[in-house]
């Protein structure tokens, strides 16, 4: 069976995802710290777990939160790792088993938004950390993480979003669109699904902009988002 696209993503760390897990590393375990001490339940999601490990060992981002969990909220959470792909849920289940066996683990095989639309339901005074970095886009529209950020004001509610900049702007299809092709079928899904992921189709007046420099864009896109 040929190699997917997801699988050779894991063969060993991109510079980007470097940053992106350095970045996760140091933020949990000073946040974990923070919210420990409300005395509240607390749930760790992330919602595109992957296999747990990169094929050269390196640790992706559920061993990163719960190392973190142990180290600075130990008995005081729960984590939730949820994989489209079977084969990451198989590996990443058991790279944490013995978080699994312990209670404080469970890994889930489906689709993101399903997960995070019956989650938003069960969560009470809990205080709930959502980690989305999607492959691609999918999975993350903002209707979907909408009800995190409208929930009660007196629970701690954290979101860390990685968002592809290449994708962004892939789906925005700036170079099609100036060529008069924005009523193609596959030109219109793909800015629809882009209107989908950023909440509005308030980017069209920026990412179709060839005025703007492309890192000018993306920062007056993310402002917005």
């Amino acid at each position: 069976m040929p190699e997917s696209t997801e699988d050779s993503f894991f063969k060993g760390k991109r510079p980007w995802s470097k940053i992106k897990d350095q970045v996760l590393t140091h933020y949990m375990s000073p946040y974990l710290a923070k919210v420990s001490t409300l005395g509240r339940p607390i749930v760790l999601i992330d919602a595109f777990a992957g296999p747990g490990k990169f094929e050269d060992g390196t640790e992706g981002s559920p061993l990163i939160i719960c190392n973190a969990a142990e180290k600075c909220a130990q008995d005081k959470y729960r984590a939730i790792f949820v994989n489209r792909e079977k084969k990451h849920h198989v590996q990443l289940s058991s790279a944490l088993s013995n978080f699994i066996e312990q209670g404080k683990v469970t890994t889930i095989h489906g689709p993101a938004k399903n997960l995070l639309s019956q989650v938003q339901s069960i969560l009470t005074n809990h205080t709930a950390f959502l980690y989305l970095d999607p492959f691609g886009l999918r999975g993350c529209e903002f209707s979907i993480i909408e009800p995190f950020l409208k929930r009660n004001k007196n629970y701690s509610t954290e979101l860390m979003i990685n968002l592809s900049v290449p994708t962004m702007h892939r789906l925005a299809t700036r170079n099609a669109v100036a060529k008069g092709k924005a009523d193609l079928p596959q030109i219109k899904n793909f800015n629809a699904r882009l209107t989908k992921v950023l909440g509005g189709d308030y980017w069209k007046d920026i990412l179709w902009d060839d005025s703007r420099p492309m890192v000018e864009q993306t920062e007056r896109v993310m402002s917005i988002y």
